[in-house]
């Protein structure tokens, strides 16, 4: 509880700061200039913040085994057009341009993805979001349990060979004795 109310309180301070940089302190670059155009570090921004969502991309596919195959393709897709969306932010030269519509049309399919993904599978298919690491711990224990019991047959076949033989040696043990008496 201490090290979340930490991290809470960290992350507000960081918002506080980086909030007071643009309204009260006008040290924050400007992007966009009026009759200019996008500044240097708006773009610089927006291909940082790709390069940011492309990481997550790739490590959403390193995970995806841990996610319903529905879910990784819905928010894969997501992913895809917040690039898009991004991307197109970069070249707008007015706000009511193509570029800036395309960019925010994206943002809506990409907010629709989501929905997909989270929303979607988590009322329709709850038991699949819900219960998805149980099912594989499960999935898991069947197969170890089908190990074991092969492991039994096996010993069990062994067991029943060595007492085979034991019983052969026996047998012919005495029936040497009873020679020999």
């Amino acid at each position: 509880a201490v090290h979340a109310r930490g991290v809470f309180i960290g992350v507000f301070l960081l918002t506080a700061v980086l909030l007071s940089t643009v309204f009260i302190w006008p040290v924050f670059p400007d992007c966009f200039i009026e009759g200019v155009g996008l500044t240097r570090f708006k773009i610089v921004s927006e291909y940082v913040i790709c390069l940011i969502i492309g990481a997550a991309l790739a490590l959403l596919h390193l995970k995806r085994d841990l996610l319903d195959q529905k879910v990784y393709v819905f928010i894969a897709i997501s992913i895809i057009f917040t690039i898009g969306a991004e991307l197109a932010f970069t070249f707008y030269i007015s706000v009511y341009g193509l570029s800036n519509i395309i960019g925010h049309f994206f943002k809506l399919i990409s907010f629709f993805f989501i929905y997909m993904a989270l929303i979607w599978s988590g009322l329709k298919r709850p038991y699949l979001t819900l219960f998805r690491s149980l099912k594989e711990k499960e999935k898991r224990l069947e197969e170890h349990n089908e190990h074991l019991e092969q492991k039994v047959i096996e010993r069990t076949r062994d067991l029943k060979s060595a007492a085979h033989e034991f019983e052969s040696l026996f047998n012919a043990s005495q029936v040497g004795m009873m020679v020999l008496m």
